[in-house]
């Protein structure tokens, strides 16, 4: 009787830590759900930072204070036919001087913050595309120049893709096209002048000579790119929408109320 009594007792007590142990393996899935839903909460939210422009003016202020690392990022003319290609990327960071570099490094600061936290996938796609069209535009069109740096095509470029962006926005008041309208002549006639004359509007040094070339080119790839890249983002967020408006399932009464405003914010959350 006292050992059956005791294997009573020993198997009670294994069922109890199986239970337990079962209890734990049924908890740490939730547990490990809360921690995800977390963890992509804050990287989403950090996401949303303009991170590649940030990361881009450090590169840019960092060969200022390096004079090798500005040696390496020129778009350098031999160099590019001995096959360093990276040039074509990494000459629109470097600078002639400070001026150079504050004028430049400061638009793009402003244009970028706005252009990433708006659409990041246009806003890398106009960055690399203006980059190489505006490096190869000055190695075939400018050939009286060995060496180029700045970021002024590319702060052209950016704004032709803020520019037309905004142009294409329905919720546009009819003072803000005004502006937008005003602030397009007024680029146009910087950049003729600029092509006619020669000479820069803004940047004034004896060490450099402006290539306005560069400003226009970027400015058409920005528009381009707008254009092209900005009306397929629109048809995906437009199939989005209505794939979330198929899939929602029709609810009487109250039910129905808390699924349209998750609609909402999914569509929202598409079209940011």
């Amino acid at each position: 009787m006292r050992m059956a009594t005791g294997r009573r007792a020993t198997g009670g007590a294994r069922n109890k830590a199986s239970a337990m142990q079962t209890l734990n393996t049924e908890m740490n899935p939730t547990l490990d759900s809360n921690q995800r839903s977390i963890a992509l909460i804050v990287v989403e939210r950090w996401w949303r930072w303009p991170i590649i422009t940030a990361a881009l003016f450090g590169a840019a202020m960092a060969a200022a204070v390096w004079p090798w690392l500005a040696q390496a990022y020129t778009l350098d003319r031999a160099a590019i036919h001995n096959g360093e290609w990276w040039r074509l990327l990494t000459g629109h960071l470097a600078h002639w001087s400070f001026d150079h570099l504050i004028w430049d490094v400061a638009v793009f600061s402003v244009l970028g913050v706005v252009c990433e936290r708006r659409d990041r996938r246009q806003f890398v796609i106009c960055l690399l595309v203006s980059a190489i069209v505006i490096s190869l535009g000055v190695l075939a069109f400018c050939p009286q120049f060995e060496r180029y740096r700045g970021l002024s095509g590319v702060d052209c470029a950016l704004f032709g893709l803020c520019l037309t962006t905004a142009c294409q926005s329905s919720g546009m008041s009819r003072q803000g096209r005004c502006l937008l309208l005003i602030a397009g002549v007024g680029f146009v006639l910087k950049v003729s002048w600029e092509l006619a004359t020669g000479g820069s509007l803004f940047v004034q040094s004896d060490v450099m000579t402006p290539v306005p070339e560069s400003h226009a080119i970027g400015a058409a790839v920005g528009v381009i790119v707008a254009l092209v890249f900005g009306n397929s983002i629109q048809c995906k967020s437009l199939k989005c929408s209505e794939t979330i408006s198929k899939q929602q399932p029709v609810g009487v009464g109250d039910a129905s109320v808390p699924q349209q405003d998750t609609s909402d914010h999914d569509q929202a959350e598409v079209v940011r």
